[in-house]
């Protein structure tokens, strides 16, 4: 901080000794015009971040609603926060830059839920292109998250004595387990 103060000074000492009518080292229109667009910029990437709180909040209540065999809720969260992802989806699509970061992570925990649901309910993975607006690595790392989903559940029914389930979670594991390898 007190580095930015000095350096402040300094430059203050520097544009005193400009004189009218002699050359600006700054363009100050192009300047201020600069100024506004990351002013822009800054509150669509905050309006973002507030949004995939929600998608993320929902993504991992449906989780644990599914461990809880609630399929109805976790359905229900996970229709709240596709339709969220997608309400976003034109902002971060306009500019990439907005896609990484808060919005990936939520895809990601989407991924890892949404594949979950499918796992339970149809002993299969969902393939990228089943997932509408997630892009590769966020598929891959919500995929790479679901092992320890399938290794928790895999728990859950041997303590129910379920040799059927635990056996399909390992082998559903050791494929996630191979997309990490690739």
């Amino acid at each position: 901080m007190k580095r930015a103060r000095e350096s402040a000074m300094e430059a203050s000492k520097v544009v005193g000794k400009f004189q009218k009518g002699q050359p600006v080292l700054v363009n100050e229109a192009e300047f201020s015009e600069m100024c506004e667009q990351m002013r822009e910029y800054d509150a669509t990437r905050e309006s973002i971040i507030k949004a995939t709180r929600d998608i993320l909040k929902c993504s991992k209540q449906a989780i644990f609603s599914l461990h809880r065999a609630d399929l109805t809720k976790a359905r229900s969260l996970l229709k709240t926060a596709e339709e969220g992802a997608k309400d976003l989806l034109p902002i971060v699509q306009k500019d990439e830059s907005l896609r990484y970061g808060s919005f990936a992570n939520a895809c990601e925990e989407y991924v890892e839920a949404r594949t979950f649901e499918h796992f339970l309910s149809h002993g299969t993975l969902m393939s990228l292109k089943e997932l509408e607006f997630v892009d590769r690595s966020e598929y891959l790392g919500g995929l790479a998250d679901l092992t320890g989903e399938i290794a928790r559940y895999a728990v859950i029914r041997a303590t129910k004595r379920d040799v059927v389930a635990v056996e399909h979670c390992k082998v559903s594991r050791l494929a996630c387990l191979a997309f990490q390898l690739v």
